[in-house]
């Protein structure tokens, strides 16, 4: 027997085996030394994150990573399995391009791991992530920020400000590209307001690439911008909102991850208060108001004020009253 085959086959005797199993059981099944098994195993928790363990010639179950999820051979954990299926799906929603055909190797790989060695039934084709508010982005902005990123290069873009409803000419470092909320959005060094920003990439109308290296901003600095304020509208959080949910719908919300740093706990009605730190509140009011009457602010005064006007001004809509512009 290879060693390919009796790697194979070990990992499906492990993979439905009573623990603890002795090595030298396995050793003498496989017709191997004990100290083949103990290198098989090593290949296996080393190379393919396996869920075992030897301890006094015995190989034991980690209990702490038991929930781990085998795909062909490797073990991953849930949110593993879920970023694969997010990757799968991106990669397939991509617009023909350069970018498509680097990431095609990719692409078969992931695939080749949601495919069920059992059935031959591929996985991916089971499970279908929705993209409700998918902003549609130009192939050539995108082709653009990639190429950017990739040689480290300073970008002149122009940009709909949809605040002043106004196009705006900015020289900007590209960071980092996320992913948020069912769209693209470059981080960036803007050298017009000399501080760190977010572009989204549908409002982005055209692109040129300068001959300037970009600047690069410390991985410290962004973590700090971005991760201490709540949702894509960074910076240092200043403030502190906290927020009651309806007991129905707290059944749901109690789950949900707003913040890193969020508070969550339940009162005595069976309501759940959730505290999040924030500095611009956009988002954070889109956010509350889409839990309707389940959802009331308590904190701070000023928060609170700015979603009873946003009501105020629904109502007025529904009334007959027409839309109300914003201030």
């Amino acid at each position: 027997m290879n060693k390919a085959l009796r790697q194979h086959r070990l990992r499906k005797c492990l993979s439905d085996a009573h623990f603890p199993v002795l090595l030298s059981t396995l050793a003498q099944q496989f017709q191997v030394s004990e100290k083949t098994i103990r290198r098989d195993l090593e290949t296996f928790v080393n190379d393919y994150n396996a869920p075992w363990f030897i301890s006094d010639n015995k190989i034991y179950l980690d209990k702490a990573r038991q929930d781990l999820i085998e795909l062909q051979d490797h073990w991953f954990s849930r949110q593993e399995v879920e970023s694969l299926f997010a990757l799968n799906h991106i990669i397939e929603q991509l617009s023909p391009g350069a970018l498509k055909s680097q990431l095609e190797p990719f692409k078969q790989r992931i695939q080749g791991l949601l495919v069920s060695e059992e059935s031959g039934q591929n996985l991916g084709s089971k499970i279908k992530l929705l993209e409700i508010a998918d902003r549609q982005v130009e192939p050539n902005i995108f082709q653009g920020v990639i190429q950017a990123l990739a040689e480290n290069r300073q970008m002149q873009i122009a940009f709909w400000n949809r605040y002043k409803d106004e196009t705006l000419l900015r020289t900007i470092s590209p960071q980092r590209l996320i992913r948020y909320k069912d769209n693209w959005i470059i981080d960036a060094y803007c050298h017009h307001r000399k501080a760190i920003r977010s572009f989204s990439l549908e409002a982005i109308e055209s692109l040129e690439l300068l001959n300037h290296a970009a600047k690069n901003i410390p991985e410290n600095d962004m973590q700090a911008h971005f991760q201490s304020s709540y949702g894509i509208y960074a910076g240092k959080a200043n403030q502190q909102a906290l927020i009651k949910f309806s007991p129905y719908i707290s059944r749901w919300l109690q789950y949900e991850n707003w913040h890193p740093e969020q508070i969550g706990h339940w009162s005595i009605d069976q309501s759940y208060q959730l505290q999040i730190p924030y500095n611009k509140d956009e988002e954070l009011i889109q956010d509350i108001l889409k839990y309707g009457q389940h959802a009331e602010v308590l904190e701070p005064p000023e928060l609170r004020d700015k979603i009873q006007q946003t009501l105020k001004k629904a109502m007025k809509v529904y009334s007959g009253s027409g839309f109300v512009p914003d201030e």
